[in-house]
C-alpha cells in the first residue's frame, strides 16, 4: 500500500515497516510514537495517513502549527467558563476508538506561551510511552489510557524541538526527492489523478479507470516536457508541491480552451 502511494522512499518505509512488524510479531496493543521528519511537500502527512490505511484504523489529523496554549492539549477545568476537553480526548470521541493513528502535523512549529506554560512540555505526558496510560485531561479529571494509541509526529527540522521531547521519539528521515524521482512521480502519480480529476482518457489502456474519449480528450505529457518543469520552475523544490501545481495548470488550461471551444461551436449551431 505504501509503494502505491508514494514513490522510492525505501529506506522510510523499510524503517516503518519494522515498527509495525515488531508490534505484529508479539501481537502488541501497545501503540508506538514516530516522528516524520524532512522538507516540506515530500509527502510526510501523506505516509502517515497511509500507515492509518494499511493498519486498517481510524486516523485522525491534529495541526500543531502555532499552538501555544496547553489547554489545547489537556483541556480546562471544568469550574471555567466554556470549558471543554483537550483536543485528543475529543478526537478519541469522534472516531469511537481507543486505537486510532493519531497524526500531530508540524510539530516543529508549536507557539510558546510563557504566562500558560508550554504545549512541547504538556506532550511529554502524552507521548512518553510510561506515561501514556496516565494521562489526565483538566476537564475530565481522572486518568485516560491513551497507551494503545499510534501517534506520528511530522516535522521540516527537529531543530527548534524539545530535546527530552525528541528522546521519547523514534525519528525517521524522509528525504527530498531526486530530478529523475520526480519525473517517475509525475508520470506514475500526477498524471493519471488529474486525468481521473479533470474526466480526460487515462495514459493506460488497461486502467479500470480509463474514459472513453477521442483522440483529441487525451493528454499526452511527454518526459522532456516534464523535466522541462522541473529543471525551468521546480529546481530547488525538495517535494512536490509546485510540481503537482504546474501540472494542474497544464491541465486547466487545456481544459479551459477544450470547453471554450464546445460552447463556441454550440453558440454557432444556435
Amino acid at each position: 500500500m505504501l509503494d502505491q502511494s508514494h514513490y522510492g522512499m525505501t529506506e522510510t518505509k523499510e524503517r516503518i515497516l519494522e515498527f509495525i512488524a515488531k508490534n505484529k510479531r508479539v501481537n502488541s496493543k501497545e501503540g508506538m510514537v514516530l516522528l516524520l521528519t524532512g522538507p516540506p511537500g515530500v509527502g510526510k502527512t501523506s505516509i502517515a495517513k497511509s500507515i492509518g490505511e494499511c493498519l486498517k484504523r481510524p486516523t485522525a489529523i491534529i495541526s500543531m502549527a502555532g499552538q501555544n496554549d496547553p489547554m489545547h492539549v489537556k483541556g480546562s477545568k471544568r469550574t471555567y467558563v466554556d470549558s471543554q476537553p483537550g483536543i485528543f480526548v475529543k478526537e478519541l470521541q469522534r472516531l469511537e476508538c481507543k486505537n486510532p493513528v493519531i497524526i500531530l502535523d508540524e510539530i516543529d512549529k508549536i507557539g510558546s506561551n510563557n504566562i500558560r506554560g508550554d504545549v512541547s512540555s504538556t506532550l511529554l505526558e502524552l507521548l512518553n510511552p510510561e506515561q501514556a496510560n496516565q494521562f489526565r485531561d483538566n476537564f475530565l479529571d481522572f486518568e485516560f489510557d491513551f497507551s494503545q494509541c499510534i501517534f506520528i509526529c511530522t516535522s521540516n527540522s527537529t531543530a527548534n524541538m524539545l530535546r527530552p521531547l525528541l528522546d521519547r521519539i523514534e525519528v525517521i528521515k524522509v528525504p527530498a526527492y531526486l530530478p529523475i524521482e520526480k519525473i517517475k512521480i509525475t508520470q506514475k502519480y500526477l498524471i493519471p489523478k488529474f486525468e481521473k480529476e479533470y474526466a480526460f482518457a487515462t495514459s493506460s489502456k488497461t486502467s479500470a479507470d480509463a474514459i472513453p474519449a477521442t483522440e483529441n480528450e487525451r493528454i499526452h505529457i511527454t518526459e522532456a516536457a516534464v523535466q522541462f518543469i522541473i529543471n525551468h520552475y521546480c529546481a530547488h523544490e525538495a517535494g512536490v508541491r509546485n510540481l503537482r501545481k504546474a501540472i494542474d495548470q497544464i491541465f486547466r488550461k487545456i481544459t479551459a480552451k477544450i470547453e471554450s471551444k464546445k460552447d463556441l461551436e454550440v453558440a454557432e449551431i444556435e
